[in-house]
């Protein structure tokens, strides 16, 4: 079992997962999170299989570089892949390698962006004794009883189903119910998974975890943007094979803030991966195109309300 070696007062992390081709979009988050939590209590941890170099700059911040030797361990295990690096499954081994320093974990994808001053308050909300709390994936946003991918091919009906862009783990719990040993179980014996991670702990749970308000893994990114402002979103979740750090013409649904801002970051910090702004002439949409996304948005209204309106406030949490 490899256990990181730590030094410090917190216990509880934000962490992210990355190889070197993926760290500037790790980043990128950090350093958001760096930046608007005053009097931070917890950890900014960027994880990886092997070491990774991080800016200077990054450091100053108080960001943390933590390599956890388990590649040999998770190749064993032979999961799917695909367009996915091997990284994308490590936070099923942060509860064995930093339960025994951090408490509360949070785990966010590298595709995420940070608008919340209160994630020190959310990461200690009360998950009643279950291991992990999410947010619905978003296939369950209009219908909470959708069945979804590996659920629906197994005939499992009327569940939830979680979106592993944003996990908080109990690491003392995850321990106590066995949930790594679940997962490795799982992936043994069932075959390829259509959503890599995500499947493997939703079959590992089966429903038993904590209900996030959708705040805190908004996933409504590209083709509801409106509803973000409107609901207050403290975490957004730029779900999908496109990313804002992809400024192509298929893009100009992304918000153009959003595309600014991972351009210059990346040319103030990783110029070797610059990004090309679209002109602004491509982000200008014709009346009727507005018009379009205006009812789109109306016809969605009634689904938002029946969504949100289970949670009394950010920090709700359903069983």
């Amino acid at each position: 079992m490899t256990r990181a070696q730590i030094t410090t007062n917190n216990r509880k992390a934000l962490a992210f997962c990355t190889n070197q081709g993926g760290v500037a979009y790790g980043l990128f988050a950090a350093a958001q999170a760096a930046q608007l939590s005053e009097n931070r209590d917890f950890d900014i941890l960027v994880t990886s299989l092997e070491p990774i170099e991080i800016p200077q700059y990054f450091l100053d911040l108080g960001i943390k570089s933590v390599v956890l030797d388990l590649r040999d361990e998770m190749a064993e295990q032979d999961f799917a892949i695909r367009r996915l690096p091997l990284e994308a499954y490590l936070w099923f081994w942060f509860a064995q390698s930093l339960g025994h320093i951090y408490q509360r974990i949070l785990f966010l994808d590298l595709d995420t962006y940070n608008l919340s001053h209160d994630l020190a308050e959310f990461m200690e909300v009360d998950l009643g004794g279950h291991a992990i709390g999410a947010v619905r994936e978003i296939a369950q946003w209009d219908n909470l009883k959708a069945p979804v991918k590996e659920f629906k091919a197994r005939n499992i009906r009327g569940m939830k189903f979680l979106n592993s862009g944003m996990v908080l783990i109990d690491t003392e719990a995850f321990n106590a119910q066995g949930i790594l040993e679940s997962v490795l179980a799982i992936n043994a014996n069932s075959g390829a998974m259509t959503q890599h991670d995500q499947s493997l702990i939703n079959l590992a749970v089966m429903g038993d975890w904590a209900e996030l308000n959708p705040v805190w893994n908004w996933q409504w990114t590209r083709a509801y943007p409106f509803f973000q402002d409107y609901v207050g979103a403290q975490i957004i979740h730029f779900q999908g094979i496109r990313k804002p750090w992809h400024p192509d013409a298929r893009q100009t649904r992304f918000s153009r803030a959003f595309v600014n801002q991972y351009h210059v970051f990346m040319k103030q910090h990783f110029p070797d991966q610059g990004v090309e702004v679209l002109p602004a002439a491509a982000y200008r949409r014709g009346p009727m195109a507005i018009l379009v996304d205006m009812l789109d948005h109306m016809r969605k209204l009634r689904r938002l309300h029946l969504l949100m309106r289970r949670f009394k406030g950010d920090m709700d949490v359903l069983p």
